[in-house]
Formats: C-alpha cells, structure tokens, sequence
C-alpha cells in the first residue's frame, strides 16, 4: 500500500509540475480546485477512511481520475460527458471487479443461448411497431409509469440480478396489470445456485438464469426479502407472496428484433461497460465494437428519436443521468448480443 501511495502521489505532483513550467499560476489554480472537487465529493458522498495512510492512497486515485475526467470533458468532439460518482475513489481494476459480472465476460463472438424466440403480451398500452427500423417511433418505457426506481448493488458483482428483476418487475406490470412492485435481488443472489441454476453470487451469474429460477420458484417481493449486498443462506418461504412467470424469451440478436421486443415490454441485455465508470451524460459510443467483453447486465427501457438506446443501470442515482445510460444506436457495446425477456 505504502509504496502504491508514493507512487501516485508522484505521478500526480509530477504532472502538475510539468504544467507549472508554462503555466504557473493556471496549474496550481488547477490542484486547488481539484482538491476542493475531492473535499466536496467527501462530504456529498458521506465518505469515511480508516486511517490517513487509506485516505491517501484513495486521494491520490480520485485526483488521477479527476485529470481523466477533465481531460475528457476538454475535448468538444466527444458525444457524452463524465463526471465523478460514488465510484470516483476506485481505480478501473477494482471498478471490474466490484461492478461487472466476471461471470459474464465473454467475447462477442459467443452468443450463449439465444433462440428465436419473440417476447409477446397483449395488455400493454403500445401497438406493435412498424416493421422497419428507420421510422420506429421513438419510445421509452418510463413514460407509462412501468420502471422501478434505480437501485444500488453496492461492491457486489450482481447485476444480473437486478437486470432480471427489473425484467420481472416491468412486465408483471404490463402484462398483467398487478402493481409495480420491487422484487427481490437478494433471493435471486441467495437461491439460484442452491436450486440447480448456474450462479457465482457476488462474482456473477445470468439473468435467463434467474427467470427460470423465479417460473419454478417463484420471487419474493423486496419488503419481504431486503437486499444486503452479498451471498447468503437461501431464506425460501415458500408461504411468501411470491410472483411465478411462466416462459423466458431469447431475442434474436438483432436491433430490429429488439425493438420489436422493446414495444411488448422492457429487456435485459448484456453489454460491455468497461468504460462506464464515470459516465455522466450524452451519447456513449465509445466501445470497440470489434472487441466487446460482455461483462454487465442491465435493462433496456426505450430508445429515442435516433434509435439510441435507453438503459436502466445498478449503480445508483448519482451515476449517469440519475441511473441511466444513452447508448448510440445499433450493436453498441454488444448490446444486441444476447437480449432476453419475458413472454408469458
């Protein structure tokens, strides 16, 4: 720890020396305000250090994300923003993994199950779209009151089990009209393992997973069974109020089939977010589309007018715009990899 706190430090100091040689007075201007941003983040975030020895190594790593963040920003070309969150104190090592899903990286290249199965459900208050893409009405599922809040999965790799929730959660919605209720993460976490379903826990899993697991076992509401951010004993009861969906749908992996889908009900998806730490705002389109690990899972709500993608993420209100993400259009990130739904 010791010797990785020097050397920030020194990368750091170094960097604004380097500044200070041609500008003096803009790059300490630059430190001042970048240690006020650190001091301010501290007390909005409610953060507390053991020691000053952790405290300074976590400094250092928020002031090198900061340089990212604002070099970033200073470029006009980009079509998004970032800015600081509560993950802002993490180096990207330990961003992968706390908040992706080991479980789920993969290459492209694997499409893990998908069939050609549609999602379906007449009750809801959209018509089926029209059959091309190019003059899809923009459309986002928030707008009809069907999305839960966002939700938080802590320093937990389990995405995929809100992901699966938040597919649960819309479409017992629309499909059949019951109440919009918050289900229950830590159930899925708890149990799917221990009932013959493929899981890791806090180190990843499936959200197709955790739909087959909910038809046979039905899930909790979150009031009886509260999310604590990590794996424990399986607490089934089988006297609960419980949800029982009947049939899980694999889109096929293609855009317009999600849009297609999209107009029945909300989707979880898988996507690279290897470089979502500290997206704020606008249209995120900077993944390697030749070279996407699927490492997420999230909820796809809606897209706009230009076909961007809408997306419910796990990481708390403060991060993005309140929890969500715009995606560019088309196969950004994998998106379209590996969409899977409800149908029944």
């Amino acid at each position: 720890m010791p010797s990785k706190i020097l050397t920030l430090f020194t990368l750091f100091i170094l960097g604004f020396a380097c500044c200070q040689q041609s500008n003096s007075s803009g790059s300490v201007t630059d430190l001042v305000n970048a240690l006020t941003t650190y001091n301010l983040w501290k007390k909005t975030h409610n953060v507390k250090y053991e020691d000053s020895s952790i405290e300074a190594y976590r400094k250092a790593i928020f002031l090198d994300n900061h340089n990212k963040i604002i070099e970033h920003n200073s470029d006009p070309s980009h079509s998004y923003t970032l800015g600081h969150n509560h993950l802002s104190d993490m180096t990207h090592e330990e961003f992968s993994l706390y908040q992706l899903n080991p479980a789920r990286t993969a290459s492209k290249s694997s499409k893990g199950g998908n069939n050609s199965g549609n999602s379906s459900g007449s009750s809801n208050p959209y018509v089926d779209p029209p059959i091309t893409t190019k003059n899809a009405p923009p459309m986002d599922w928030r707008n009809a009151s069907a999305i839960t809040p966002v939700k938080q999965q802590g320093k937990c790799g389990s995405c995929w089990t809100f992901a699966s929730t938040a597919v649960l959660e819309s479409f017992s919605f629309i499909k059949n009209g019951a109440p919009l209720t918050n289900f229950s993460e830590q159930q899925i976490l708890d149990c799917v393992y221990g009932s013959g379903y493929y899981s890791n826990g806090c180190n990843g899993g499936f959200g197709s997973e955790a739909l087959n697991y909910a038809i046979q076992n039905g899930i909790a509401p979150l009031s009886q069974y509260p999310y604590v951010g990590k794996q424990q004993g399986c607490k089934y009861n089988s006297t609960s109020n419980r949800y029982y969906p009947k049939q899980v749908s694999y889109i096929i992996a293609t855009p317009y089939n999600m849009i297609k889908a999209l107009w029945k009900a909300p989707i979880g998806v898988v996507v690279d977010a290897t470089k979502w730490q500290f997206y704020r705002s606008g249209v995120f389109n900077s993944c390697d589309n030749n070279n996407v690990n699927l490492n997420h899972e999230v909820l796809l709500v809606g897209y706009d007018a230009n076909h961007n993608w809408i997306i419910k993420n796990s990481w708390g209100v403060g991060w993005g715009q309140q929890g969500y993400i715009t995606l560019a259009a088309g196969d950004s990130c994998g998106i379209a990899d590996q969409p899977y739904g409800l149908s029944a």
